[in-house]
């Protein structure tokens, strides 16, 4: 089954059986993978990102950055986790960037997702989700429940990414 007839199927059964909510057709692609041994070139790389919004997990707190912001250029600790959305004007493509510590190595993660109006042209099939912050009236997260076949499973969810903030702009 390609991805025009499943988002056909499951479009059709989600107004009448509610499974699903507002799915939408996407080509979702893993950019870059940039690893990093060193704390200064994992924050250097961070910093080259520009405008961000998001969250970054450190040694001792969370940040989270509410509004599109250049990243701090102080920090004196490496990240240990984190998902960021890049504002760049002159991209068409909104950038999600995922950072993690697994190994003794920083791990940063380019993904985009490109909404397809013609769905056999898409990979996945994303949802929007919204999620409550840990942090009282601070704004939802908000990420694109990705969807797409198993060849042994049928349909799966394969991945969760972060896309800003409720509210946003983004």
């Amino acid at each position: 089954m390609d991805y025009h007839t499943l988002f056909k199927h499951i479009t059709s059964l989600s107004s009448d059986h509610k499974l699903l909510g507002n799915l939408t057709p996407v080509t979702l692609t893993y950019q870059q993978n940039q690893t990093f041994a060193r704390a200064d070139d994992i924050l250097n790389a961070i910093k080259l990102l520009g405008d961000v919004t998001g969250w970054i997990t450190w040694p001792d707190n969370v940040e989270r950055i509410d509004n599109p912001k250049p990243f701090s250029a102080n920090i004196s600790t490496p990240p240990l986790e984190g998902e960021l959305v890049t504002v760049n004007q002159n991209q068409p493509d909104q950038q999600y960037i995922r950072i993690n510590y697994r190994d003794q190595r920083w791990h940063l993660i380019t993904i985009t997702i490109q909404e397809q109006q013609d769905a056999s042209a898409a990979n996945a099939l994303a949802e929007q989700v919204q999620l409550a912050s840990r942090e009282k009236e601070q704004a939802s997260l908000c990420y694109a429940r990705i969807w797409q076949m198993d060849e042994n499973q049928g349909v799966v969810t394969t991945d969760a990414i972060f896309t800003g903030f409720a509210g946003g702009e983004l």
